[in-house]
């Protein structure tokens, strides 16, 4: 899959529980990443952001990841 980068500085994330649940937006990496630090977040959730082509899990993008290993 092709990984599409924009600045983060200028990156708004959405982020909802699964495929029909409520949008969370915007929201910046920075508050995902505490979410997921608080346990707020888990693996299965979905985030999207301009430059990705569809909503992914967050524990199998190159941002997040990392903090479920």
């Amino acid at each position: 899959m092709r990984e599409y980068h924009v600045d983060d500085r200028m990156a708004r994330w959405q982020l909802k529980k699964d495929r029909k649940g409520k949008v969370f937006s915007p929201l910046t990496r920075e508050r995902i990443e505490r979410w997921i630090d608080e346990g707020r977040v888990e693996e299965d959730y979905l985030v999207w952001r301009s430059g990705y082509p569809a909503w992914r899990k967050v524990s199998e993008t190159e941002e997040f990841g990392h903090l479920f290993e």
